[in-house]
Formats: C-alpha cells, structure tokens, sequence
C-alpha cells in the first residue's frame, strides 16, 4: 500500500519539503527522508490502523529533544522530525556485540525521565494499557496479571513514559550522550516501566537468557527497585503475549521469556526485594 499522493503534497507544501523519498513502511506509517529549508528531515504520515501514535508527538513536544528525537511540527496524521543518520542501537548490537548499550540506555532513560518545567502532556495511565493483561486469571499470565496490579497499586509516583522502548527505536549519534529515542507510544506510569520491553528485545543472546543481568544493571543505573523492574518485565512481556494471542499470532517465544522472568523476579522476592524504595 502506498501513501495517499494527495496527502503528501499537501504536507510537502505545509512543511516546505523538497526531495521526499520513501525510507519504511510498515501497517502502521510510511516514512520519508527529505529536506525542509535545506535540512534533512524525516516525515512520518500514519495509516488509519497507527492513528494513535500521533500521542507520540505531544511527548516529543514536551521532551524538545532531551533524549528524543526533535519534533519539527505535527499534523493530526503526521509528524515532521529531525533526521537521524547514526542507524539504530539495535544494528549496531547485532552486528559488533553488546558493548555499553545498557550503560547508554540507563543515560538515555535517565535523560528522558528528568524534570522538565513544561506541563506533563495528557497521556493514557498505565493501567489502561495493562487492561487486557488485568484480565487473564490463569496459567502464567495470571500470575503476570496478579504482579501488574500489585505494581500499579504501589506506584509511588507517574512521570511521561515513552511505551516501546527497545534497541530498534533508538537511534545513535558518535557518543552515547547523543542516542535519541524515536517512535514513542505515550503513557503515564511507573518509571520502572520505561525498561521493561527491553527484555523482550534484549539486543543479544547472553541477555535474553540472563534477564537477571540486565534487570541489576537498570535497576542499579537508574535508582530502582530491583523487583519493580523484574515485575514490570515479566507484566509487560505477558502483556505483550495477550496482544499478540488477540492478533491471532504466536508468541511462543515471549512465553518461554515470560517463564524466565517470572522466575526471576520470583527469586528477587525470595531474596528480600521489595516493590517499594
């Protein structure tokens, strides 16, 4: 499916773009390179079934480029972004290692998580996205749901949180100071939150097989409860299994995830963690 040609004069011609040309597609966005004013940009036009994501653009309004992309200007369908060259962590994990990537995210949440002066935008709570999961009374899942609701009744405090941070949605520049989250989703909720999609795409072998690790170096980095990071994990993973069960996909992976972390996050209690700081 091609984007509407009607549609992308009208932005060109809104935004003053020149030289668009088609860089991803997915059922969600088309996106385009281009140049606004002699600038290379990025334009992202979003398909009736992504119309949410434009949530997306009043977060990275708010976070005015600390840590996230910059946002030139948005539409009710489109956003209009500062173009990034250096490829994704996710890319570069894949093809030279692990190497400092946790240290990098742990900045990058760190950045993205400090006060700002501007008013929190109006984001859908966490509780809402946890919904489906809050649902399921059986099996491991149940257990998940049981973790999330125990989570969100101690959350000691809510900040703006991206939803779909992982090694493909962030983008890197020469230093690790200048990685930039792309694509957020927007929600209010627990920090500990922001780290949990992680696990499920933990950038290597070695970590998704030892969650235990990278949970201590987000929970250490960021000044977290260990347990709120292993539960969140675990709840957000089973949510993620629901979603796809309710697109008719198997999830077979994310099950045997869900089982590691909800060990892990079991022998974390065992061991004394607790939920609250």
């Amino acid at each position: 499916m091609s984007a509407p040609a009607a549609r992308l004069a009208e932005l060109a011609a809104l935004w003053r773009l020149e030289a668009l040309v088609p860089v991803a597609q997915t059922p969600r966005s088309w996106v385009y390179r281009g140049t606004q004013d002699g600038e290379a940009v990025a334009l992202k036009l979003l398909t009736a079934a992504g119309a949410e994501e434009i949530v997306g653009a009043a977060l990275l309004r708010w976070w005015d480029g600390a840590g996230a992309v910059g946002l030139r200007a948005a539409a009710d369908d489109a956003m209009l972004l500062d173009w990034c060259d250096g490829g994704t962590l996710g890319a570069r994990v894949r093809a030279a290692g692990d190497g400092d990537s946790v240290a990098g995210l742990v900045g990058l949440i760190r950045r993205l998580q400090a006060p700002r002066a501007a008013p929190v935008p109006v984001l859908a709570p966490l509780a809402r996205r946890m919904a489906p999961l809050l649902a399921c009374r059986e099996g491991p899942r149940g257990t998940a749901a049981a973790l999330a609701r125990e989570l969100l009744a101690t959350t000691e405090r809510e900040v703006p949180l991206h939803g779909d941070l992982h090694h493909d949605n962030v983008m890197l520049a020469d230093d690790a100071p200048a990685w930039v989250a792309i694509d957020p989703k927007g929600v209010l909720g627990d920090p500990a939150y922001e780290a949990a999609n992680l696990f499920l795409n933990p950038g290597t072998v070695a970590l998704e097989r030892d969650p235990a690790a990278l949970a201590e170096a987000l929970a250490a980095g960021c000044g977290w409860p260990l347990a709120r990071v292993t539960g969140w994990a675990a709840a957000h993973c089973a949510l993620a299994g629901v979603w796809s069960a309710a697109d008719g996909e198997a999830w077979d992976v994310a099950e045997a995830m869900l089982l590691r972390l909800l060990a892990c996050h079991a022998a974390v209690r065992q061991a004394g963690g607790s939920l609250t700081s």
